[in-house]
């Protein structure tokens, strides 16, 4: 009698012990089943901002290009001097052909912020520049267009006669600021002079050694 009530009791301690592992076994089954629902919630709706936001208009948006160089130079030349507008006074043919020489213009290029010293500790530092005028050619003269028989001479402080695009004798370099002083004049070129409103245009460049 006492070993049949042993084996009940036995039997329901196991049964109970089942019954709750079968409990906390659903539970972690209902926990599992709800934390993937909420991930896969929370990925749908990630998704669907991530939609909605790339689908945005982009309004207000652009882009700035920008473009540039840099040269090495000791100096830099005065703004006002790179473009240049020199006028003469109207002359007779009867001056001209009498003198052969017209009218004298002074016009200067100013050098400025010079620093001798070489950016490259490799090469030597500034010493000495050479300016060269350019442009249309009327023998060794600057030509003109809108009248003949006339062109213009170029001459530097020193009195050096500037050929169309040959390099004027090199000058010193100075630190700082330098101006450089030029004149300018209508000179016959032996051609037959013919009267009219004339104009040209002269390019310079300066060398740095």
């Amino acid at each position: 009698m006492v070993a049949n009530n042993k084996g009940v009791v036995h039997l329901f301690i196991y049964s109970f012990v089942v019954i709750l592992f079968m409990l906390e076994a659903k539970k972690h089954i209902m926990r599992s089943y709800f934390m993937t629902r909420l991930v896969l919630l929370f990925m749908l709706m990630n998704v669907l901002s991530g939609n909605a936001f790339a689908q945005a208009p982009e309004l207000g948006h652009g882009v700035v290009n920008i473009k540039g160089s840099i040269i090495e130079a000791p100096c830099t030349i005065g703004g006002v001097d790179q473009e240049q507008t020199i006028e003469f006074s109207t002359m007779t043919t009867g001056e001209l052909l009498e003198n052969g020489r017209g009218q004298m213009r002074n016009f200067n290029i100013h050098l400025l912020n010079c620093t001798l010293a070489s950016l490259q500790p490799w090469e030597h530092d500034w010493s000495q520049f050479e300016v060269t005028f350019d442009g249309e050619h009327d023998d060794s003269l600057f030509g003109i267009t809108g009248a003949s028989g006339i062109g213009f001479e170029i001459r530097d402080r020193e009195g050096n006669v500037a050929r169309p695009g040959v390099p004027l004798p090199r000058a010193r370099l100075q630190p700082g600021n330098q101006i450089l002083n030029y004149t300018l004049q209508l000179i016959g070129d032996h051609h037959q002079l013919t009267a009219g409103h004339y104009h040209t245009a002269v390019r310079f460049k300066v060398d740095y050694f």
